[in-house]
């Protein structure tokens, strides 16, 4: 068995008021492998980038990769700084952003299918489609270490909003949800990419927790669809702040 370490990068602290991203700072994790490969991978791009230098050189790890979970700008805020320190590394993305990240200039994109493995030195992980928040929306999952990195398909205590204009949509959102539900254990670590101003505290957030406290998931397992569809609905236009680029 692997040993796996997981850092959690936090954008900024979180403000009493102002939008979501205020209230909710975006988060990033560094996946550093033990063992004999000192490999590593980055999920999310919205970091402080001398916070990640400082731990690859602590943990004399390489960074092999990033792995997108969508490509709204608060997400890939600075992708373009850490391919300009690591220019070899791979950027994982679902095959919907792959033209529109070679579009603005990146290069090395690799496009994800639904259940294709991503193998970070001799750690498999699972990249699962998980549309609804928009239409290139993916989840990375570690089943044998019980990790979920939901991006913005599960937050601790909600869900992300949906993005109307980048191809979010609450049936499929919906359906989403479910299926997670269906495939993941309960003893399943949530780590979103968003801070939780519900919780006030850091992730993991254990699945098996949120079926009680996150009101989304609840009444996805209870079949609330109408509840469900109220919230998401409010929740969507209150929440939808940042003008980012989109495919079109």
């Amino acid at each position: 068995c692997i040993m796996i370490d997981i850092k959690i990068f936090q954008k900024r602290k979180p403000l009493p008021a102002g939008g979501f991203v205020e209230r909710n700072p975006n988060l990033s994790y560094l996946v550093n492998l033990g063992g004999d490969s000192k490999e590593s991978c980055l999920i999310d791009a919205a970091l402080d980038i001398e916070q990640l230098r400082n731990e690859l050189e602590k943990t004399r790890s390489s960074l092999k990769s990033v792995l997108l979970t969508h490509v709204h700008g608060d997400h890939i805020a600075e992708l373009q700084d850490i391919l300009e320190i690591y220019p070899n590394i791979n950027i994982y993305v679902h095959s919907r952003a792959e033209e529109y990240l070679k579009s603005i200039g990146f290069q090395n994109v690799v496009p994800l299918r639904n259940n294709q493995v991503v193998c970070i030195g001799a750690l498999d992980i699972i990249a699962l489609n998980t549309p609804g928040h928009s239409n290139n929306s993916v989840s990375y999952w570690q089943p044998e270490y019980n990790v979920l990195f939901s991006g913005d398909t599960i937050f601790g205590g909600g869900i992300g909003c949906c993005d109307y204009r980048g191809g979010g949509n609450r049936n499929i959102f919906y359906l989403t949800l479910q299926n997670l539900l269906e495939m993941l254990p309960p003893e399943t670590n949530i780590y979103p990419g968003h801070f939780s101003e519900h919780y006030q505290s850091k992730p993991p957030y254990r699945l098996s927790e949120e079926y009680e406290r996150n009101p989304y998931l609840k009444s996805v397992i209870q079949g609330r669809r109408g509840d469900f569809d109220r919230a998401l609905k409010t929740v969507s236009y209150t929440h939808l702040t940042l003008p980012t680029k989109r495919i079109v």
